[in-house]
């Protein structure tokens, strides 16, 4: 670009910047395409440089140096590279500090394009810099922010120059006669380049080589810092030693060793003022979360500990010192006035450091995880450290009673006791009670009576006593409802917004024990207490941030009141439902906390008949008039009233109410026009209901509507495979109630829907409905399936033909249990029959053969399943008994698991949790899973025995057709099979 170019760079900046649109569009334009003149990069440079011109515009031409520097390099001569790197290495050290910062990222991205090539004497000319006596502290400080930003932006290779400058960093870290601050810097910015270098180190060899290095050059200097009486200085050599610690390991022990001892005395040293500038302020104090101050240090060294405890060669440093550390962090774990502060203005904020997911700096969530790694290392001494420390902390916050904030003690002994919940519910479970933790239990439970007593002090015994619950039901059985009463009472509108949040927790906790010991009681309490007005109340409440945690904290309680009181929701059935529709209606763009709202409907209905009727009556006119315009709402929310709709059809009485009915009919006619496949999911499923209860009366009144919803569902062109996922339930639902409106057309339908499908769960439950029909009449299905004739990979076969290939490829990998011996006994059901048309169907082996293969591969399924289950069992009686390991001598009999068996496993494990987890949820009669035929009293195994041991004694002649490595196979797998039947009890 030409000299007097500048004048018009500076008017196309000049440009970008106007409040007109279509001058910014022309500006933004024109600068796109001189981009990429010759020379436009360096005066731009020039430009940006400049301090004659104006601040922004000097920030807004660097930022486009930046960018171009980052997308352009490549396509710049050599020439103008090299005066882009003269233009801003001399300006690194511009007066302007906005303009500065700017000038180091854009040579940073310089040095990261090059690697850092032609940087190298820029780089060395700093560190020169730095260690000039005579230089200005401000001008070392620009250095050292330099260096800093090339750290971060300009690639390991600067780590790996500064390492080069090793001497020349730790003669500047060692002379006393500059500020400290500029020495911890130099140990701040050479152990950071240590650490980077470590990380990218390729060999033991030369890791090995950088820790010696570091500990013969730098473990006086890191020393030197920690016992500097400076926090800032104390700050980086604890963080020199963490960096350190964690790419170096154990190497690194000597420095760690080095610097606890005098850190630890810093920390001690620095308790009484912490507590009288921070933790007592009334103003507020020090600024606590200040980056580098004391919070800082804490948090650091708190993390150092933790991975110090994580290490196997570095734990005895702290081994057998656990109570001595929480005693020196105690102090500073003490609740600050100013969190009080923040946390009665912002709740949401208390909530979330009670959660542990809060993202600022906090000595107490920091102290916490360290507590949780020493109690994972070295239970019985961390355990035993933090009841004593936490006993200590309680005894001395009672005693100073004229002190009015040593309530914080106290406070901290409550919350340390929190730190140990799981050992301590432990303990309650073995029925072995604890002297130490029952005083604390005691004292707890006394603070959350006390109306007068400081709320975050009541607020951490409430806590406390919801996290041990378990230990408190067993060792304080009698307590639990008095503790019961001060939460209720503590949740009321008059106590303090953080103080009502816990002791919703622990109610919930708290009524769950002690309303199947107390029934009467806890309705009664409920009901005079005020519950239900504290649960509106918290409800309402509008704090910045909070309405989605109170509503989840209000569901949690009436769910909680529903299950285990459900007589007092009886009695307040309209305030009940008043409140439920509410949170209803706010959390319509919350699928979470309709979720939630759904299970609290749900246990409602199965509690009592009238409450039932009236949630119908108010929940169905929502309902109808979500599934009669589904467009104007959210997905989410269709389908929560989907879902509403399928509770409501499980409680109520047949012949279902006309309001309900209507529903039906809308959710029908959602099903023939949406391609959700969500939506029309949750609609399959909650037709089963209606199928399977719904009178006859009324299933002839919808009987178009499902058999077009059958016709939607199986057709390939209309739907895919995720909108169809349920189809097979339905269709068997239907198949049994309704069989006779199902003709030929009907199986010709579902075998073209099965020969489309790729979603393996389809291909299984469309062949379970075949099965189910060859169950009922083998024979009939063979020659239905044989009169038509479908296009299979490109020619054409019978039905039969092209059902038989996919049961054949099916069975043996289907993992589902009941779907496998539906699957595997019909086949027997089809060697029994006979069936003529079976000896027509044309493959590559005869098919009789084929299903026997099938068979003798499900019996050896059987087997290997049976015998890895008991190999798991076997191992863990072992582990239960204290022993490890396995013995050498079962390894000829192991077989490696493949993937797929694994998977199988995994997913027969999860049905059968399925089918015999008990649920908490209201269970009543109609609750009941329905009791399938088809698999009552069948052991699959025996099954297949049984007919191939028929099948031999009356020479079936299928199975005498066999060829010899089948019944090879089968030889192997009878007696295994029979010797397990035998030692599961079983007839073999």
């Amino acid at each position: 670009m030409s000299c007097d170019s500048a004048a018009t760079l500076l008017s196309l900046l000049d440009g970008l910047t106007s409040s007109n649109a279509d001058l910014r569009r022309s500006a933004e334009g024109t600068l796109a395409e001189r981009e990429t003149l010759p020379g436009f990069q360096t005066t731009l440079c020039r430009l940006a440089v400049d301090p004659s011109q104006s601040v922004p515009m000097r920030q807004l031409s660097l930022t486009i140096v930046k960018r171009n520097v980052r997308s352009r390099w490549s396509e710049l001569t050599v020439d103008e590279q090299n005066e882009v790197r003269s233009v801003l290495a001399e300006d690194l050290f511009e007066p302007n500090s906005t303009v500065r910062k700017l000038v180091h990222a854009c040579a940073a991205q310089c040095a990261a394009q090059t690697s850092l090539q032609g940087w190298e004497p820029v780089l060395d000319r700093v560190v020169q810099t730095m260690q000039d006596p005579t230089a200005q502290g401000e001008r070392r400080s620009i250095c050292f922010d330099m260096l800093q930003v090339f750290q971060d932006e300009a690639g390991p290779e600067v780590a790996g120059h500064l390492l080069h400058l090793e001497g020349s960093l730790r003669a500047l870290a060692m002379d006393t006669t500059i500020p400290l601050v500029a020495r911890w810097k130099a140990l701040d910015l050479f152990s950071t380049s240590a650490a980077i270098v470590a990380e990218q180190a390729t060999s033991k060899a030369q890791r090995n080589e950088l820790a010696v290095g570091m500990l013969k050059g730098w473990l006086p200097v890191v020393e030197g810092m920690a016992r500097s009486g400076d926090v800032l200085a104390v700050l980086a050599a604890v963080r020199a030693v963490s960096k350190l610690l964690q790419r170096l390991g154990s190497a690194m022990k000597p420095m760690l060793e080095a610097v606890m001892e005098p850190v630890c005395e810093f920390i001690r040293g620095g308790q009484v003022q912490y507590v009288n500038l921070v933790v007592n302020s009334e103003e507020g104090g020090i600024d606590e979360e200040e980056d580098g101050g004391p919070t800082t240090l804490l948090v650091q060294f708190c993390e150092l500990l933790s991975s110090v405890v994580s290490k196997a060669k570095l734990r005895s440093i702290v081994k057998g010192k656990t109570a001595a550390i929480l005693e020196l962090l105690a102090p500073y774990c003490q609740v600050t006035e100013s969190q009080m502060a923040e946390w009665s203005d912002d709740p949401a904020t208390f909530l979330a450091n009670e959660d542990d997911d809060f993202a600022a700096l906090t000595v107490r969530l920091s102290a916490e995880g360290m507590a949780a790694e020493m109690i994972e290392s070295f239970s019985s001494e961390a355990f035993k450290a933090i009841i004593d420390v936490a006993t200590g902390l309680v005894t001395a916050g009672a005693a100073s009673t004229a002190n009015p904030y040593s309530w914080k003690k106290t406070e901290v002994g409550l919350l340390m006791t929190g730190w140990a919940c799981e050992a301590i519910n432990h303990h309650g479970e073995k029925k072995k009670p604890i002297g130490q933790v029952d005083n604390l239990v005691k004292v707890a439970a006394g603070i959350v009576g006390q109306e007068d007593a400081p709320p975050f002090l009541r607020l951490r015994g409430l806590a406390l006593l919801a996290k041990i619950c378990e230990y408190m039901k067993a060792s304080f059985t009698a307590d639990c409802y008095t503790i019961l009463q001060h939460s209720l009472e503590a949740m009321q509108a008059k106590n303090h917004i953080c103080l009502r949040l816990i002791a919703t927790r622990a109610f919930c906790q708290y009524l769950k024990i002690c309303a199947p010991q107390r029934p009467e009681e806890c309705n009664a309490l409920l009901l005079s207490g005020g519950g239900f007005q504290s649960i509106g109340s918290l409800m309402n409440w509008s704090g910045e941030d909070l309405a989605d945690e109170s509503m989840h904290l209000c569901i949690e309680a009436l769910t909680s009141i529903t299950r285990y009181s459900p007589k007092s929701i009886v009695a307040v059935g309209d305030d009940f439902l008043g409140l439920t529709m509410s949170l209803w209606d706010r959390a319509a763009m919350d699928p979470l906390v309709h979720l939630q709202v759904l299970d609290l409907l749900s246990c409602a209905c199965g509690v009592d008949r009238s409450l039932l009727g009236k949630v119908s009556s108010t929940v169905t006119p929502k309902i109808r008039q979500c599934l009669s315009n589904p467009d104007e709402y959210e997905s989410h929310t269709v389908g929560s009233s989907i879902e509403l709709l399928s509770i409501l059809l499980k409680r109520s009485s047949v012949p279902y109410p006309e309001d309900m009915w209507l529903c039906v009919q809308q959710l029908l006619s959602l099903c023939l026009h949406t391609t959700d496949a969500p939506l029309i999911q949750n609609a399959c499923d909650t037709l089963l209901y209606v199928v399977r209860r719904a009178p006859m009366g009324q299933l002839e009144q919808a009987k178009t509507m499902v058999l077009s919803t059958l016709e939607r569902l199986l057709d390939a062109n209309e739907l895919d495979d995720s909108a169809s996922m349920f189809a097979g339930p339905l269709i068997t639902a239907v198949v049994e109630r309704m069989g006779s409106a199902l003709g030929p057309q009907f199986m010709q339908a579902m075998l073209q829907r099965l020969l489309a499908a790729r979603a393996q769960h389809l291909v299984q439950s469309l062949l379970v409905v075949f099965a189910r029909l060859v169950h009922a009449n083998p024979v009939g299905v063979v020659d239905t399936m044989a009169g038509f004739s479908v296009p299979l990979e490109g020619k054409a076969a019978t039905g039969l033909e092209a059902l038989m290939a996919m049961w054949c490829v099916t069975a043996p990998k289907v993992a589902a249990r009941d779907s496998r011996t539906i699957l595997l006994t019909a086949l027997i059901k089809l060697i029994d029959s006979r069936a003529p048309a079976l000896l027509g169907v044309r493959t590559r082996t005869p098919l009789p053969v084929r299903l026997i293969e099938v068979l003798t591969a499900g019996l050896e399924y059987e087997v290997k399943r049976d015998r890895q289950r008991s190999h798991v069992r076997g191992a863990t009686l072992l582990n239960d008994n204290g022993h490890m390991g396995g013995s050498d001598d079962d390894e000829e009999d192991e077989e490696e698991i493949s993937e797929e068996d694994a998977y199988n496993e995994i997913l027969g494990q999860l049905e059968g949790y399925a089918g015999d987890s008990d649920s908490e949820d209201d269970m009543d009669e109609e609750d009941e899973e329905i009791r399938d035929p088809l698999l009552e009293g069948v052991v699959l195994k025996m099954a297949i025995l049984e007919a191939f041991r028929r099948w031999e004694a009356e020479s079936h002649p299928w199975f005498a057709e066999c060829p010899i490595e089948v019944k090879e196979r089968l030889s192997k797998a009878i007696p295994k099979a029979v010797q397990q039947l035998k030692e599961s009890g079983g007839q073999a």
